[in-house]
This record gives structure tokens, sequence and C-alpha cells, in this order.
């Protein structure tokens, strides 16, 4: 088991950038102990008589993301900007 101390909860805060008080260390640090705990009590239970919940799904074809139209050329010819014979949208991310 690995061990939950008043040190390893600053590290913690540290890398997550969190400024904790004293109490909240305190406090957390033995949040942090029982969820460690409970998650080593769930590894530790035998799962071989567990039944499978899942449910499976039905594969569906998407649509083929391609615009048909009569006439693509009008349709281009409307656009305010082209590029490789389609619409140049502005950049939104930098």
């Amino acid at each position: 088991m690995i061990t939950i101390d008043e040190a390893l909860t600053q590290k913690l805060a540290q890398m997550a950038r969190l400024t904790l008080t004293d109490k909240e260390t305190s406090l957390f640090t033995s949040q942090i102990h029982q969820i460690i705990s409970y998650m080593e009590t769930l590894t530790s239970l035998e799962d071989t008589q567990a039944t499978d919940t899942t449910t499976p799904i039905t594969v569906v074809s998407l649509r083929e993301d391609r615009v048909h139209c009569e006439d693509a050329d009008a349709t281009l010819a409307c656009a305010p900007d082209l590029l490789d014979n389609g619409f140049r949208v502005p950049q939104i991310l930098t």
C-alpha cells in the first residue's frame, strides 16, 4: 500500500498548482487515504462470477461527408474566397 502523508498531499497540490492551508492538507490527506484504501479493496475483489452488463451496439453507416449539388460551379461562384475548388474559410485557431 502506498503511504499517503501530508508531504505527498502537498506535492500533489503543488503539481495541480493549488495552495493548501494546513487544515486543508490534513483533510485532503485523510480523504486521499480513504480513496486509495477503497480502490485497493476493489482491486482485491474476485470478479470471476461477475456477469457481463454491456450491451452490444449496432454499427450504423454514416452519410458520406460530401455535398451533392446540381451546379457546383454556380455554388462556387458565390464563394467569397476559393481554395482548391472549394470554399476557403478563415482560420479560427492559432
